[in-house]
């Protein structure tokens, strides 16, 4: 019975936004939610080498960076590893190459206006070489 009932106080808090600090609930200025963004188009370098089938490698950090640092300033947790879920956070997943970002719905909306305007830029075109 104890089960359910936090179960069901646990739901509450998540679909309301309010959090449980060292003072008791209280209500956030906005409540956060997680959205699932694909950015295997940025995160994976292919690799090159004798392997007919190469897998590439994966790299988060830099995507990461890039949207804390342009998007949604002041609301991105400091510690990621903090209980409470007053802030913002982005945690990768591997699986399908998607970051969950936990954020307001105007964060996730400058999240969405970041990736889109990175993938309408022209693909980088590297000079031809000199044939001599």
């Amino acid at each position: 019975m104890k089960t359910r009932a936090l179960a069901a106080a646990l739901a509450t808090i998540l679909l309301t936004g309010v959090t449980v600090g060292a003072d008791g609930p209280k209500e956030n200025a906005e409540p956060t939610f997680v959205k699932s963004y694909y950015v295997g188009d940025f995160v994976a370098v292919p690799r090159v080498g004798q392997d007919p089938n190469p897998k590439p490698d994966i790299d988060y950090l830099p995507m990461i960076k890039l949207i804390k640092t342009t998007t949604a300033h002041g609301t991105w947790k400091k510690d990621e590893a903090a209980e409470d879920e007053s802030g913002g956070s982005i945690t990768p997943f591997f699986l399908s190459l998607s970051l969950m970002i936990r954020q307001t719905d105007e964060g996730h909306k400058e999240v969405q206006n970041l990736l889109r305007g990175l993938r309408d830029l022209p693909p980088l075109r590297r000079p031809a070489k000199e044939v001599r």
